[in-house]
C-alpha cells in the first residue's frame, strides 16, 4: 500500500488512525478537528469496525472524502478497540508514513494539538513516543494511557509489535501503551501544550453485561501473565462485583459475566468469547424466530420461509435455534449450540436458558416468536424487559402437558406472552380451555406452503390396467404411524385392490419400517428432496397420524397443491384443510377398517379421484399459500409493533 507522497524537508510523513463503530456524528467531528489541524496530517486513515451506518456513508453525507486525503478501511466484523487498533497500526507499517497519530472517534483534538505534538517529540520520526493533555467533558485532566490522540513512531512499533487482537476490550491499552512500550525503553511522557478533548459518548448509567466479562478476564489475564501485581487480583474483581450490586442493573447475569471472565482469565481463553450487540441502523425493528432445532421438517422449513419472506426495508428477521443440530432445513442466523441430552428430556435445561437469557441481553429483539411450547419455556424465562413474545401454537397439548404441575408451569408461560397465534381452530381452542388466554390475545394464523408448479389441475386417469399409486410422507415415529400406512397397503392386497406405494422420510423407526414394508408391497424411500415432483407423480395421499400433537399438518396443504386428493385421519387441522367428502376423506383415527375402505373408494373410482384432487388445489390456493401466511404474519406485527 502506498498511501503517502514523496516527503522532503525532514519533515515526519504523520498518518492520523482514528477508530470508530457506529457513531456517525461522533466521527464526523473527530475527522473535522483531525483535518482542521494548523498542522494537519498528511493522510487521514478511519478504521470501520463494522458499524452501522458505515464510516463511508456518514463521511460522504458530511462531505468529508476530502479528494482521496480521507481513507476507510472497514472491517468484517467488530473486533474491538484491541482488533480496531491493531489493523490501523498495521496498516501504518505498510504505508511509508513516519508517525501514527491514534484518535477514537470520541476524540476531538484542540487546532494546535498535532503541531504541538511534533514539536515537543523534536520534529523525529524515530524513537517518538508521546501523548497529549487528554481532558474528560468534566475538564478533568485524565493522566493515563489510552488511545486518545498519541503519536508513536513506526520505528517503535516495529520493534514492540501491534495491540493483542485477542484481548477484544479492556486492558488492551494498558497492556501496549503503559507495559509494553514502555518496558522496549520509550516512556510515557505528555504534553502540556497539545489537548484532546474526550467526549465519552459511549458513557451509560448502566454497563451492559459484556463489558463485566471483558475487564474480569483481562485483569486477571494481564495481571498474572505481565506478573503485574498478581495479588491485586482478588481486589480489583470484589470492587467489580460490588459495583453490580450497589449500582446496576442485570445483577444475576453481570455477576455470572464476572464469573465466568475471572474464569477464563485465569485459563488464558481469549478472543470474542461473549457475543457483543450488533449495531442496528436506526428505525430498523429485530424479529427473532426461536426453534428447538433444525431438522428435516415442515416446521422448519415453514420458519425458514417465514424469515426470508417478511425480512424487508425496516425490519429484520432472524431465526435462532437452542440445540445443536447439522443444519438442514431451516439453516438458522443463531444457534445456541447446547447438546440436547438429559436435561432436555427432563424438560428444561438451565444451559438453554443461561444462553438465551444472555443472547437476548446482547441483542435486544423488538419481537421474538416461540415456535412451539419449548421454545416458549425459554423465552419466558430468559425475554428481556420490553422484548414482545408471540407464542406460536402448532399443535395441541400432548398427554404428557396434562400433568397438572407442567400445565401450570406452560400456563404462567403462556401469560408472558403478548399474543398467542395458533395454526388452527383446535389450536387455540386448547389455550382457551387449558391456559386461559382470553380472546383479545388470539390470533389464527394458518400454516401455508409455496403452490406446486406445473399444471397438477391436469392430472388424467391412468392407463389401462395401471396400478394407483399411494404415497405417505412424513417423519418416521410413532405419533405419525408410518406402520399403518404399511398395514393399510397390505391390507388391500388382500381386498385385491392393486396399488404400488411410497413412503417418504426418515426418523427413529426407519430401520423398523424397511423390513416390515418390503413384504407388504411399500417401497421405502427414505428422506426426499424432490417431495413435490413424488406427489405430482402419485394419485392418492394417505396420512395415519394418531393426532397426539398435530395442529395443521403443512404436508396435507402440500398434497392439496399438489392436486393430491387425501385420505386422512381426523385430527387437529385436518379438517381445516380438507373439505371432507370433496378435497379428502376423513377418517376416526382407530379405525383402520374405515382407512382402507376411504383409499380402495378413490383407488377404483377414477373421476372421483380426479375431482377431489382438483377441488384440493383449488381449495388450498386461495387458502394456504405462503403468501397468505405471510401476508397474516404481517398484520399479527404490525399490530403488535403498533
Amino acid at each position: 500500500m502506498d498511501m503517502a507522497p514523496p516527503r522532503g524537508g525532514g519533515k515526519p510523513h504523520v498518518l492520523a488512525v482514528i477508530l470508530t463503530y457506529s457513531a456517525p456524528e461522533a466521527l464526523v467531528t473527530c475527522v473535522r478537528a483531525v483535518l482542521g489541524q494548523s498542522r494537519p496530517p498528511d493522510q487521514v486513515l478511519v478504521v470501520d469496525n463494522a458499524g452501522v451506518p458505515s464510516a463511508t456513508e456518514a463521511l460522504a453525507s458530511a462531505g468529508l472524502d476530502e479528494g482521496g486525503r480521507v481513507r476507510v478501511l472497514r472491517t468484517g466484523s467488530n473486533t474491538g478497540p484491541a482488533g480496531g487498533h491493531a489493523a490501523g497500526l498495521a496498516e501504518l507499517l505498510a504505508s511509508p508514513s513516519d508517525l501514527a497519530w491514534v484518535l477514537d472517534d470520541d476524540c476531538v483534538p484542540t487546532p494546535g494539538c498535532l503541531a504541538a505534538l511534533i514539536e515537543d517529540s523534536g520534529h523525529e520520526s524515530r524513537g517518538v513516543y508521546l501523548f497529549p493533555t487528554w481532558v474528560d467533558p468534566g475538564g478533568h485532566v485524565v493522566r493515563y494511557p489510552a488511545w486518545c490522540g498519541f503519536v508513536v513512531s513506526r520505528d517503535v512499533i516495529e520493534r514492540v509489535g501491534l495491540p493483542r487482537a485477542d484481548l477484544f476490550w479492556w486492558g488492551e491499552d494498558t497492556e501496549l501503551l503503559l507495559w509494553r512500550i514502555p518496558g522496549a525503553g520509550y516512556p510515557y511522557r505528555r504534553s502540556d501544550r497539545a489537548v484532546v478533548h474526550h467526549t465519552r459518548i459511549r458513557a451509560t448509567r448502566h454497563r451492559p453485561a459484556w463489558k463485566y466479562y471483558y475487564e474480569a478476564r483481562n485483569t486477571v489475564f494481564l495481571r498474572i501473565r505481565h506478573r503485574r501485581h498478581p495479588e491485586w487480583i482478588p481486589r480489583i474483581v470484589a470492587k467489580l462485583i460490588a459495583i453490580v450490586v450497589l449500582r446496576e442493573d442485570q445483577r444475576a447475569t453481570k455477576l455470572a459475566m464476572i464469573a465466568r471472565g475471572v474464569g477464563d482469565g485465569l485459563l488464558g481463553r481469549l478472543g470474542v468469547r461473549v457475543p457483543v450487540p450488533a449495531p442496528r441502523p436506526p428505525g430498523v425493528t429485530q424479529v427473532v424466530h426461536v426453534l428447538p432445532l433444525d431438522l428435516a421438517r415442515g416446521a422448519q422449513t415453514y420458519a425458514r420461509e417465514l424469515r426470508l419472506r417478511l425480512d424487508r426495508p425496516g425490519t429484520e428477521h432472524r431465526t435462532l435455534t437452542l440445540f445443536s443440530s447439522e443444519p438442514v432445513a431451516l439453516f438458522p442466523d443463531a444457534s445456541l449450540a447446547v447438546p440436547p441430552g438429559w436435561w432436555r428430556r427432563v424438560g428444561l435445561d438451565p444451559r438453554v436458558a443461561l444462553r438465551l437469557r444472555r443472547r437476548l441481553r446482547a441483542t435486544a429483539p423488538d419481537v421474538v416468536v416461540a415456535h412451539g411450547g419449548e421454545p416458549l419455556l425459554y423465552l419466558a424465562l430468559a425475554c428481556p424487559h420490553g422484548t414482545r413474545l408471540i407464542y406460536y401454537r402448532v399443535g395441541i397439548v400432548t398427554e404428557r402437558m396434562r400433568n397438572p404441575l407442567r400445565r401450570r408451569l406452560y400456563r404462567w408461560a403462556v401469560g408472558r406472552a403478548a399474543l398467542v397465534a395458533g395454526v388452527s381452530e383446535e389450536t387455540l381452542d386448547d389455550a382457551r380451555s387449558l391456559f386461559g388466554v382470553p380472546g383479545s390475545r388470539l390470533r389464527l394464523l394458518p400454516n401455508g406452503r409455496e403452490p406446486a408448479s406445473g399444471g397438477t389441475d391436469g392430472r388424467t386417469e391412468p392407463p389401462s390396467g395401471a396400478s394407483a399409486r399411494l404415497v405417505w410422507v412424513g417423519h418416521l415415529s410413532e405419533g405419525k404411524r408410518p406402520e399403518r400406512f404399511v398395514d393399510v397397503v397390505r391390507a388391500l392386497g388382500h381386498r385385491g385392490v392393486d396399488v404400488t406405494a411410497w413412503l417418504v422420510g426418515d426418523g427413529p423407526l426407519g430401520p423398523a419400517l424397511q423390513r416390515s414394508a418390503t413384504g407388504g408391497g411399500v417401497e421405502v424411500l427414505g428422506r426426499r428432496d424432490d417431495v413435490a415432483a413424488l406427489m405430482a407423480a402419485a394419485d392418492v395421499f394417505c396420512f395415519t397420524s394418531d393426532g397426539t400433537s398435530e395442529g395443521m399438518p403443512g404436508v396435507l396443504i402440500e398434497a392439496g397443491l399438489a392436486g393430491l386428493p387425501v385420505v386422512a385421519t381426523r385430527v387437529a387441522g385436518a379438517g381445516t384443510v380438507i373439505d371432507d367428502g370433496v378435497t379428502g376423506l376423513l377418517v376416526d383415527p382407530d379405525d383402520l377398517d374405515g382407512f382402507v375402505d376411504a383409499v380402495a373408494r378413490l383407488v377404483v373410482d377414477a373421476p372421483l379421484r380426479l375431482g377431489m384432487g382438483a377441488a384440493a388445489r383449488r381449495r388450498c390456493s386461495e387458502r394456504f399459500t405462503l403468501e397468505a401466511s405471510v401476508a397474516g404474519w404481517q398484520a399479527v406485527l404490525d399490530e403488535l409493533l403498533s
